[in-house]
């Protein structure tokens, strides 16, 4: 199937933060036991900005990993800096969004 960023973002509309399972445990753990620091203190960014996959708003561009199951979805984040999300559909079962990773990264200015 040819990449389409834009049936990439309809599909997205359809999905709610119920649907997002992050796939590394050690997060599902800091999540659950409400442990969010930890998120600032590995990734320089909260949690919470994962979920503005959602919003297509926020969402700058979204193209295909070189691993062409992964998806990596740029998104708005401050003036310095914007967010990737790295994503794969239907992970770890049919129906939910599972969350790689993500990265802050400072935008770069010309």
């Amino acid at each position: 199937m040819e990449f389409n960023e834009n049936s990439i973002k309809e599909r997205l509309k359809r999905y709610t933060q119920k649907d997002i399972f992050f796939l590394k445990k050690q997060w599902r753990e800091w999540i659950e036991s409400k442990n969010f620091d930890m998120f600032l203190k590995l990734k320089g960014a909260n949690i919470q900005v994962v979920y503005d996959i959602l919003n297509p708003d926020k969402i700058i561009s979204i193209r295909q990993a070189k691993n062409n199951d992964r998806i990596i979805i740029r998104l708005k984040h401050s003036f310095l800096y914007e967010i990737l999300v790295i994503i794969k559909f239907d992970q770890p079962s049919n129906g939910l969004i599972g969350i790689i990773t993500y990265i802050k990264e400072k935008i770069k200015k010309h």
